[in-house]
């Protein structure tokens, strides 16, 4: 398949004729060669007169390094507001801007056009950057790749891998106002279509107790199709040092071979798997749980490095989000709740030991899960129907601690949640009851007080 690129130099003239000779077309949006970013004069009446012909259009933006990346693509969604079922987006880093590292460029300008559009993005990948460009770094993005012929007949396809051939600046434009460059693919236009598609990414609900963290998106290739039957909200720890930004680019790289839905720090979220879509995360529950990792976490951590880690609000806003839009229970299931099936929040260890499968314990025995979820429950609780202070919350919230989590239980070590401090209360009562009923002679006063007491 042929395709036309046009510009405010070379644009269509008769939509008709173009529309008798081509399925789609490709228009430059915007580019920053001339020193400033600059929105592409006909581009408007182009798009207007030729999308809604077409199976499918493509709207690119060159950019400069004289702004920032997230600046120059929130130019670019500004200008294109929502796209059509057909339409297409591309990042044109070429050669002659100067960027100093196109990668990080071109992963921080997916970030904001990924997100903001709900799309992936196509990259042009001229022959200077496709030693820095690699399928490792575009992912199973399209790539599309220049080498020209010198006349208007396709000649040899570039040497580095690319989806889309860009072969003539003086090809055949039909309806046009004189040759142009022209491009050439095996992709049908619904396979183009498909290879952008991602479902929109819920928002998280309006602020309610706390405010919502900035989030975006930068997504991954290390997912898949498989049919998804989501019953927990899963989290993990990076188990090692870092940011939620530095932890989405190694996920983007397909050779790390791992993924979650959403990384998170104290500072943002970045959605890296489509929630349609399966991460992977953890074995067999890659398709059972929307899976969150803390970037630049351990799960040896302590409950105080958690409580001061500054990252649990940022969670706990994602973890609200979810369980709004799955509508699984904010409650903390654990490793029975992986055996019976019961919907709610888990972590990897309760995976790992309810359904006898991998070996990893994040995020780890000391996690507070109690603190985690009440902070979740604030993001989902109306305003006004809260009339404690924050100090009166935070007191509140240590009161369950202790009664319910502070000392260890008697369990079998698999699930934390038993008894502590409240169970300890009751087998010291039960004690006590046995042993007085077995004591001989008259009792004292305090113990025959504290018999009266328990019904001796």
């Amino acid at each position: 398949m042929e395709f036309s690129d046009g510009n405010q130099w070379h644009y269509v003239t008769d939509p008709a004729a173009y529309e008798q000779n081509r399925l789609m077309y490709e228009y430059r949006a915007a580019s920053g060669s001339t020193g400033q970013m600059l929105i592409d004069t006909k581009f408007a009446q182009q798009r207007a007169a030729m999308q809604p012909l077409l199976d499918g259009m493509l709207y690119y933006q060159k950019p400069y390094n004289k702004e920032t990346p997230e600046a120059q693509a929130n130019m670019f969604c500004d200008l294109l507001g929502r796209l059509a079922p057909n339409e297409m987006v591309m990042l044109d880093i070429e050669g002659d801007i100067n960027v100093p590292d196109p990668a990080d460029f071109m992963h921080r300008w997916l970030g904001v056009v990924e997100s903001r559009l709900n799309t992936l993005a196509w990259i042009y990948v001229p022959q200077s950057l496709s030693g820095v460009l690699t399928r490792a770094v575009t992912g199973n993005r399209i790539v599309k790749a220049p080498k020209y012929s010198g006349a208007d007949q396709r000649g040899p396809a570039p040497s580095w891998p690319h989806d889309v051939h860009q072969y003539s600046d003086k090809g055949w434009f039909p309806g046009g106002n004189g040759p142009g460059d022209v491009n050439f693919t095996d992709l049908t236009v619904p396979q183009m279509l498909d290879r952008c598609r991602r479902e929109a990414t819920p928002a998280p609900p309006p602020p309610q107790g706390v405010p919502m963290p900035p989030r975006r998106a930068m997504w991954s290739p290390n997912c898949d199709d498989r049919p998804r039957n989501v019953t927990w909200l899963c989290f993990h720890t990076q188990e090692g040092n870092g940011t939620a930004d530095s932890l989405a680019r190694y996920l983007d790289n397909p050779a790390s071979g791992v993924s979650y839905n959403t990384v998170g720090d104290a500072s943002e979220l970045i959605d890296v798997v489509p929630f349609d879509r399966s991460p992977w995360a953890a074995l067999g529950a890659n398709g059972r749980a929307d899976h969150f990792c803390f970037g630049g976490s351990f799960s040896a951590w302590s409950r105080q490095q958690w409580l001061d880690c500054g990252m649990l609000d940022n969670a706990a806003a994602w973890l609200a989000d979810r369980a709004q839009a799955r509508g699984i229970p904010l409650a903390y299931v654990g490793t029975d709740g992986v055996r019976t099936g019961n919907p709610g929040v888990i972590g990897h260890v309760d995976w790992t030991r309810g359904a006898n499968e991998g070996s990893h314990t994040d995020p780890g025995p000391n996690f507070p899960w109690d603190e985690l979820i009440a902070r979740a429950q604030r993001f989902t609780q109306p305003p006004g129907d809260d009339d404690m202070t924050p100090e009166q919350d935070k007191m509140l919230r240590e009161v369950h601690f202790e009664l319910t989590q502070r000392l260890p239980d008697r369990s079998d070590g698999q699930t934390p949640l038993v008894d502590t401090l409240l169970g300890h209360a009751i087998n010291a009562a039960t004690f006590a009851r046995r042993n007085m009923d077995q004591a001989p002679g008259p009792r004292s006063g305090l113990l025959q007080r504290i018999a009266d007491k328990l019904g001796a």
